[in-house]
C-alpha cells in the first residue's frame, strides 16, 4: 500500500513537472507571435531623443501591474454566448494584457440603444462601434477622446501599420486632425464587391437552359422557373423565381446586401454599400435615385413583379424568413441575393445546385458596371469616452491585436484548433475552417466562437493569403477575380470624412430621404408605375433636399482628392 502511495505521489510529481514544461513550451510558442514588436517606436519617431524613445518603448510594452477593468458597450449576435468572458478568445486576450473586459451587449436595437446611451451622459469606457456622424459629433463635443498621442505612446504596432500604409492613417483622421477610433481593416480576397446573386443551376440543367448573359435571357430564365417542371418530378412545383430581403438597395449591418440591387449594374447604376444613395463620375457627386439609369432599373423590376417573377414579400421579409426560404428541401428559390453560397445555405451540397450569376448586359447591350468598394476597411471600432479611467490600458489592449496577424485571424474567424484548423492547402502558415457542428451554418458558427465585428482588426489581402484559407470561399474568389472584376466601377467613391457642419446638414435630410427612396422604390416596383409618377417623385425629393446631400459629399470628396 505504501509502495502504491509512493508510485501515485511520483506520478503526480511527474504530471506536474510535465504540465509545467508544456506550459513553458506553450508560452515560448506564443511569445514568437505575441511578444511586442522588436522596435516599438514608430519609424516616424526614430529621430526623437534616446531617453524619450526608451520611455515610449517602455510605456507601449508595459503590462498593467494591477488588473484593470474596461467597460464596453456594444452588440452581439443572438447566437453568441450571453457572457463573452466565457469565450476562449476573450480569456486569452484578457490574460495577455491583464485586463478584465466588462461586456454590455445588446442583441437587438443596438443603434437606438447606443443613441440613448450617448445622449444620457452615462457613458461606458468604450463604445464598440460608432458611425462617422457619431465620431464627428461626439469627438467635437468631447465625449470621445482624441487618440493621437495615446496611439503614439501606447500603440507601436498600430503606428507601424500606419507608417506602412499611410492611406489608412489618412482614412482614420477626422477633419479636425484627430483620430478617435481604431481600424477594422479586414480586406479579404473576396472583398470589394458586395453585390452578388446566385442562380439554381440544377433547375437550369433540368429545363435545358444556359446561364443567362443579358437581361432578356435572364427574364426568360425566370419565366421558365415559374412555369416549368424545375425538379423534373412530373409536377409544376410552386417556386419563387427571384427572392431577396429588404429594400431595393438595402444592406446588411456588416455591409453586404441581401437586396436585388445586383441587377442595377446592368443599367450602369452601381449602388454603394449603404443607404447614402450617392455615386461619383468624373469627380462629380450625383444622387442615384433621380437618374434615368435608376428609373430604367425600377421599370425593369416592376415588369418582373407584374409577371409574378419576384418574391411578393421580398420588400418586407426579414433575414430569418429569407434564410428559411433558401433552405427548404427541395430548394424553392431560383435566384437569390447572398454574400456567399456557403454562408446563406445550410446544406453543404448547395454548392452543387447553385452558382454565381454573372454580370448581365443591359436591355440595349449596355456593358454592366459593378459596384466596387475601395480597400480601406472601416474606421468605426472602439471609441474611448472621457469617462474611461485608464485610456492608456485600453490602447495597449487594442494594440495587442495588431502585433501579429494570427490574432486578427482568430478574432475574425474563431480560435485555432476549434473553428480554425491547419490548412491542407500547401501553405504551412495558413489555417482553414472545419466542418460546422450539425444544424449550424458557417455564419452561425463564426458568431458563436469568434469576435468578428466586435474588436479592431488588421488583415489585408496579402495577409489573408498567407494566414487564412477559407476553402469555401475559393469559388467566390475565383468568380470575383475572373468574372466580376472586369466590370467593376472604374471610379468608385473615394473615402471621405464629413465635417461637423456637413454631418448636421446631411442628418437633417438623410433619414427622411432614405425612408422615402426605399418606400417609393418598393411601391413603384409593386405597382409597376414608375413612368406615371416619376416626375412627381423627383420633385418630392427635390423639396426634401437631396441636393444638400450631394453638396456636402462633394465638398468632402474634393478635400480627399485635393490631399492626393
Amino acid at each position: 500500500m505504501y509502495i502504491n502511495k509512493q508510485r501515485e505521489d511520483g506520478l503526480l510529481i511527474m504530471k506536474r513537472i510535465l504540465a509545467g514544461f508544456m506550459s513553458v513550451l506553450l508560452a515560448a510558442a506564443l511569445v514568437a507571435c505575441t511578444a511586442p514588436a522588436a522596435d516599438p517606436v514608430p519609424a516616424a519617431q526614430t529621430q526623437q531623443p534616446a531617453a524619450q524613445a526608451a520611455q515610449a518603448a517602455q510605456d507601449a510594452t508595459a503590462v498593467e501591474d494591477e488588473r484593470v477593468s474596461i467597460h464596453i458597450f456594444g452588440s452581439r449576435s443572438p447566437v453568441s454566448p450571453e457572457d463573452w468572458n466565457t469565450k476562449q478568445l476573450v480569456q486569452e486576450w484578457s490574460e495577455a494584457v491583464n485586463v478584465h473586459f466588462e461586456w454590455e451587449l445588446v442583441t437587438t436595437g443596438f443603434q437606438d440603444a447606443k443613441s440613448l446611451r450617448l445622449a444620457s451622459g452615462d457613458w461606458p469606457d468604450v463604445f464598440m462601434t460608432v458611425t462617422d456622424d457619431e465620431i464627428i459629433r461626439y469627438g467635437t463635443e468631447g465625449v470621445f477622446i482624441p487618440l493621437n498621442d495615446l496611439k503614439e505612446r501606447y500603440a507601436p504596432n498600430l503606428m507601424s501599420l500606419y507608417t506602412q500604409y499611410p492611406d489608412t492613417r489618412a482614412f482614420m483622421t477626422a477633419p479636425d486632425g484627430n483620430k478617435y477610433t481604431f481600424p477594422f481593416h479586414s480586406i479579404g480576397p473576396w472583398g470589394g464587391i458586395n453585390r452578388l446573386m446566385v442562380i439554381n443551376t440544377t433547375w437550369l440543367s433540368n429545363l435545358g437552359l444556359d446561364m443567362p448573359t443579358n437581361l432578356h435571357e435572364f427574364r426568360d430564365v425566370l419565366r421558365a422557373f415559374r412555369d416549368g417542371d424545375v425538379n423534373q418530378d412530373g409536377y409544376q412545383t410552386e417556386v419563387i423565381p427571384l427572392s431577396w430581403a429588404g429594400a431595393l438597395n438595402g444592406f446588411h449591418p456588416m455591409g453586404w446586401a441581401f437586396a436585388p440591387d445586383f441587377i442595377s449594374a446592368s443599367f450602369q447604376s452601381p449602388l454603394p454599400s449603404g443607404n447614402v444613395h450617392v455615386q461619383i463620375a468624373d469627380g462629380q457627386v450625383y444622387f442615384i435615385p433621380v437618374t434615368e439609369e435608376y428609373r430604367n432599373w425600377i421599370r425593369f423590376m416592376g415588369e418582373l413583379f407584374a409577371e409574378g417573377l419576384l418574391d411578393p414579400v421580398g420588400f418586407t421579409q426579414g433575414t430569418d424568413t429569407y434564410s428559411a426560404k433558401l433552405n427548404t428541401d427541395p430548394f424553392s428559390v431560383g435566384v437569390a441575393a447572398v454574400w456567399d453560397i456557403g454562408d446563406s445555405f445550410h446544406d453543404p451540397d448547395a454548392v452543387y445546385h447553385y452558382d454565381f450569376l454573372p454580370p448581365l448586359y443591359g436591355l440595349n447591350g449596355e456593358r454592366p458596371v459593378v459596384q466596387f468598394n475601395l480597400g480601406h476597411g472601416g474606421r468605426q471600432m472602439w471609441a474611448i469616452t472621457r469617462n474611461a479611467a485608464n485610456p492608456e490600458a485600453i490602447v495597449r489592449a487594442v494594440d495587442w491585436i495588431f502585433h501579429c496577424p494570427s490574432i486578427s485571424v482568430q478574432h475574425l474567424e474563431g480560435p485555432f484548433h476549434d473553428r480554425l484548423l491547419p490548412c491542407a492547402c500547401g501553405l504551412d502558415t495558413a489555417w482553414g475552417t472545419g466542418t460546422p457542428p450539425e444544424g449550424m451554418d458557417n455564419t452561425t458558427w463564426r458568431n458563436t466562437v469568434s469576435l468578428f465585428g466586435a474588436t479592431p482588426a488588421w488583415l489585408n489581402v496579402e495577409m489573408y493569403g498567407r494566414y487564412l484559407h477559407l476553402h469555401f470561399t475559393d469559388r467566390k474568389v475565383e468568380f470575383m477575380n475572373t468574372t466580376m472584376a472586369p466590370y467593376k466601377d472604374p471610379e468608385p467613391m473615394p473615402p471621405f470624412f464629413l465635417t461637423l457642419e456637413e454631418t448636421q446638414i446631411r442628418a437633417e435630410v438623410l433619414t427622411d430621404i432614405n425612408e422615402f427612396v426605399n418606400r417609393m422604390g418598393a411601391e413603384m416596383v409593386i405597382n409597376n408605375n414608375v413612368d406615371e409618377i416619376w416626375d412627381r417623385y423627383v420633385e418630392d425629393l427635390g423639396r426634401m433636399g437631396y441636393q444638400r446631400i450631394v453638396d456636402v459629399q462633394q465638398a468632402a470628396v474634393d478635400r480627399t482628392l485635393a490631399r492626393r
